[in-house]
């Protein structure tokens, strides 16, 4: 099932051990199976269709991505790209991204060959009760994009403390090796004074 992602600039990287890591797109998450998914991993899709009944809108937050079924179709948008847009804005996008699932994977079946006029009148078909779903989960959406917030803010400040005693602790290296090599100068200067005090002792 191919799903619709919006380009986002937030990346995380997931370390996977001490010399090697993976950097992750926001919405992209790695399946049991190693691979890359976008939203969910297909095991996760799957045990999300077995748990409505057939024909059921429901909405959700996975994996810091939010997600929407609608006629057994999946439709993943990550919650970084819905964070800056009002409710309405953020219904429209939603539609939007369910509207080229739908043309993308051709998931409507009708006699015609499949346009946008048909995925309308799809999507205002389904439009109350998707609408419905969203104000009820509203508040749940807010939560979690207020908690991804918060989660990205946490990572930028270990960074930047992180960032901040490297710099702390490479400045006091080099003020360190600085000492130690005015500390050469300064004793390689006063052996060389010995060393004329000597010669001036035994020319006289």
């Amino acid at each position: 099932m191919k799903k619709l992602m919006f380009t986002s600039l937030l990346v995380s990287t997931l370390s996977l051990s001490a010399s090697a890591s993976i950097t992750l797109q926001s919405g992209q998450v790695i399946g049991p199976d190693g691979a890359i998914y976008d939203g969910m991993s297909p095991q996760t899709e799957a045990a999300l269709l077995e748990s409505i009944e057939p024909g059921e809108t429901r909405v959700g937050v996975v994996n810091n991505s939010f997600y929407v079924i609608v006629n057994d179709e999946i439709t993943t948008v990550p919650l970084s790209d819905l964070q800056s847009l009002d409710s309405d804005s953020r219904l429209e996008y939603i539609k939007d991204a369910i509207k080229s699932d739908y043309l993308e994977s051709g998931s409507i079946e009708l006699s015609d060959s499949l346009n946008h006029s048909e995925v309308e009148r799809e999507l205002e078909h389904q439009s109350s009760e998707l609408e419905s779903e969203m104000e009820r989960y509203s508040s749940e959406i807010e939560s979690e994009i207020a908690k991804h917030e918060t989660e990205i803010e946490q990572e930028l400040s270990k960074h930047e403390a992180e960032i901040e005693n490297e710099l702390s602790k490479h400045e006091t290296e080099i003020e360190h090796q600085l000492a130690e090599h005015k500390s050469e100068i300064e004793s390689a200067h006063d052996n060389g004074a010995e060393h004329d005090d000597h010669d001036s002792d035994g020319h006289s």
